[in-house]
């Protein structure tokens, strides 16, 4: 943390400052009193097994500055700096981390999925710092918890950073995003990892697709095409009308008599459910339109009028109604607005 002082952190968490002096400057945030730098702000968090308030007095004297409390209305004997009390330290925690983050003006980069994350925050990291002063997530800290204290050890100095996020539980990843609300943001993969507390795999994907929350306005979502639950998020993500065009579909036309078979497929639309439309051309069959170039004209037609259009190939007449149920997917061209 860079020029936050014992006010900040008070003013940020609507906290009461019980004792200490409100000027004093911070520049770590910790959650194990054992573990201090200097300058420290101790949070003492509630687990299963324990209450670190016990342990407001060793913070101290393992040079922390300033403690939260929520179960002290005065500074326990022994206890030497300054103590603000809140209502709760965790979501104090999460408060402190989105506050410190609308201080940062560098870019931020999310990273997540059931595997792959470190690895790939690694090399994001490794390619970005060929330019820029490159902060990245230390250790495993991609949690409720370990997000705002990843945050707060960005300096004035770096240019960019690579955060690892992570969840294992429904709404955490919504809780995440906010607190770090990124530019833009890598998916690696949909698994099976903690899927006995979010059911599916399904609920998985609905799970990490929560990191759009807190993203930047424009910014940009990676996903893992190879992945064949991610192969489909971009029909997922598209909230707008579909304008679904295939290719390379020979005998399509004689399966679905609705479509015109030949080249005045272009200027026809025709509905396959409320919320997605099909324009449908053979790329070499002699009932085509024409091939790659004829789907983009019509991809230029439909964006123009305001229509997402995503441009994909299917070999069998089936696939139309793959990419329906989000079975497949293709590159989007966004309508414009």
């Amino acid at each position: 943390m860079d020029h936050i002082t014992v006010r900040h952190i008070v003013e940020a968490v609507s906290g009461t400052l019980l004792c200490g002096d409100a000027d004093t400057e911070l520049k770590h945030i910790s959650i194990d009193s054992r573990s201090m730098r200097g300058a420290d702000l101790f949070v003492p968090l509630i687990g299963e097994k324990s209450d670190a308030h016990r342990f407001l007095v060793q913070a101290m004297d393992n040079v922390a500055t300033l403690s939260l409390t929520w179960e002290h209305e005065a500074a326990p004997e022994g206890f030497h700096g300054a103590l603000i009390q809140v209502k709760d330290t965790k979501l104090a925690l999460q408060t402190i981390g989105r506050c410190l983050r609308a201080r940062l003006s560098i870019p931020l980069v999310g990273i997540t999925g059931s595997v792959g994350k470190t690895t790939t925050r690694e090399m994001v990291a490794a390619a970005l710092s060929a330019k820029y002063k490159t902060f990245k997530t230390p250790a495993n800290h991609n949690s409720q918890i370990g997000v705002p204290l990843t945050i707060s050890e960005i300096s004035e100095n770096d240019e960019i950073g690579v955060l690892e996020l992570g969840m294992s539980e429904p709404g955490e990843m919504a809780v995440i995003a906010e607190i770090a609300a990124v530019d833009s943001a890598v998916m690696t993969n949909i698994g099976v990892t903690h899927i006995e507390n979010l059911g599916s795999r399904e609920n998985i994907l609905k799970e990490k697709l929560h990191i759009q929350d807190g993203m930047k306005a424009g910014g940009i979502l990676f996903v893992n095409g190879d992945n064949d639950m991610l192969s489909a998020v971009v029909a997922v993500l598209c909230r707008a009308r579909h304008l679904v065009i295939l290719s390379d579909i020979d005998g399509f036309y004689d399966h679905d008599p609705r479509l015109y078979p030949n080249a005045k497929l272009i200027e026809q639309i025709d509905t396959i459910d409320d919320s997605v439309y099909a324009l449908a051309g053979g790329a070499g069959s002699r009932r085509g339109t024409g091939g790659m170039r004829t789907k983009l004209q019509a991809a230029a037609l439909a964006t123009s009028q305001g229509t997402d259009t995503i441009v994909t190939n299917g070999k069998h007449p089936e696939a139309l109604y793959d990419i329906v149920k989000g079975l497949h997917a293709g590159t989007l061209f966004p309508g414009k607005i």
